[in-house]
């Protein structure tokens, strides 16, 4: 079918620069949640945040390999990275990444769902939890490799070699197994993440009936009250996953249907057009999905002194002068004569 071709290279062209905008932005943010779960030891110990951090790295690899690498094609009108880096990118964009991202979701909601039902793996011991947590952690990329790899291999049409060019390099495989990847790496776990969320609101309803506004504060924590609560015993708000899962499912789901939908790509202009503005969509979920996790009080307030680290060190060296104020909290052995608002110089 006849296209104009100037306007599909000025549509590649604005899509290519709008992706280089996007990447910028899932470097910034999914470095600055990595470096501050991972310099944090109180952090790093749990097998929420390591997860989360695994997720973080899957939205790296879509920015700085994936979607890179679509951008420079856009941009340029022409691929020069030879057909087997076009069919690793075609088959981590589609399939892959989608794989590893919405299984570490279903992960990280199970994990908030035994936490919320008091299920805890304390009677384990520290060798024993630390090989559970490595399997975990690995199992989504393990199962990715299991499914999508062997499917790509063997389904493949054999005569692609033969079809290939310099410039041009279908990964051509049938309807049947391209569903099949489809489903496996976003329907299903999608289903289950808006089950497992149905599932944190109804308890968080049920939880709050039983227990009442005033007593919600000791089982579902938005900001940390006290310094010397321990992690472990800290439930979060359900929303701080909910909102992460839902938007990793519906900023999926669009291009995941056009995957499915037969002759979208009868008419050319408009298939590109389509797959372009919905691949945006697909990309921005790295970069607005470590944002969600900000919701977590612990992860949010590590961020936070991450970025105020800085300024405090500078004050500290000299570089300038500032004070800091924190209130003690009183008990009752505290006079009243005791000022419980203390406050530090950096001179």
């Amino acid at each position: 079918m006849a296209f104009d071709k100037d306007r599909v290279l000025s549509l590649q062209l604005v899509g290519g620069r709008v992706l280089i905008v996007i990447i910028i932005a899932i470097i910034i943010t999914n470095l600055s949640l990595i470096a501050s779960i991972l310099w944090s030891s109180k952090l790093r110990c749990r097998l929420r945040n390591l997860a989360i951090c695994c997720l973080s790295a899957s939205d790296l690899l879509l920015g700085l390999f994936g979607a890179s690498l679509i951008a420079d094609r856009y941009i340029r009108n022409d691929w020069v990275h030879g057909c087997v880096t076009q069919l690793v990118m075609f088959v981590f964009m589609n399939h892959s990444q989608e794989f590893v991202a919405t299984w570490y979701i279903v992960l990280l909601n199970i994990d908030y769902i035994m936490r919320l039902f008091n299920i805890n793996t304390t009677v384990l011991s520290s060798p024993v939890k630390t090989l559970l947590y490595v399997v975990l952690l690995i199992l989504p990329w393990a199962a990715m490799c299991a499914v999508v790899i062997p499917i790509y291999s063997f389904r493949i049409h054999p005569n692609v070699r033969e079809m290939w060019r310099p410039d041009f390099c279908p990964p051509i495989i049938p309807y049947s197994p391209f569903a099949t990847m489809t489903t496996l790496g976003f329907f299903v776990p999608a289903a289950i993440i808006i089950l497992t969320s149905v599932v944190m609101v109804v308890v968080h309803i049920i939880q709050k009936m039983k227990l009442g506004e005033s007593n919600m504060a000791a089982n579902f924590i938005g900001i940390r009250d006290s310094p010397t609560e321990t992690l472990s015993c800290t439930v979060e708000h359900p929303m701080c996953f909910i909102i992460p899962g839902l938007l990793t499912v519906a900023l999926h789901l669009p291009l995941s249907i056009f995957h499915l939908t037969p002759g979208v790509w009868n008419n050319y202009e408009r298939g590109l057009t389509l797959w372009i503005v919905l691949l945006i969509i697909r990309v921005s979920k790295a970069m607005l999905v470590p944002l969600s996790w900000l919701t977590i009080p612990d992860i949010r307030a590590e961020v936070k002194n991450s970025f105020t680290c800085t300024c405090c060190t500078r004050q500290a060296s000299g570089e300038g002068n500032g004070h800091a104020t924190y209130r003690r909290f009183v008990d009752d052995q505290t006079t009243h004569n005791d000022d419980p608002v203390v406050t530090i110089s950096c001179r």
